[in-house]
């Protein structure tokens, strides 16, 4: 068991997540644990699972919560995309010009 922050509508949601074998296929089942972190810890500690799993679980809750929003994320690996692409097109000026400008708005925090 594992937990993972999942995106929805611009916020992030804990969910315990679960993965096993079922007829030779891998399955997944996922429980949602609240919509703020304290939900999320008090739910983990209600569940019936050993002790030292809770606390593993919890220690992971808090390191694995996202620090930025989902759409920063987003543009931050827009914004390695476009310098990949520039360095792939290096020798087109066109194209330089426009990475950069796109660069310019992602990194800028422009455009919003």
């Amino acid at each position: 068991m594992f937990i993972a922050w999942t995106p929805v509508k611009k916020k992030y949601y804990p969910y315990l997540r679960r993965n096993f074998l079922q007829d030779g296929r891998v399955k997944s089942e996922a429980a949602y644990l609240g919509a703020t972190l304290e939900e999320a810890e008090a739910a983990l500690r209600k569940a019936r699972l050993p002790e030292e799993e809770k606390q593993r679980l919890i220690a992971e809750l808090y390191r694995k919560q996202p620090k930025e929003p989902p759409t920063r994320q987003v543009e931050r690996k827009a914004a390695r995309q476009l310098k990949r692409i520039a360095e792939w097109y290096g020798q087109s000026e066109r194209v330089q010009e426009a990475v950069n400008a796109a660069l310019v708005i992602l990194e800028g925090g422009k455009g919003k």
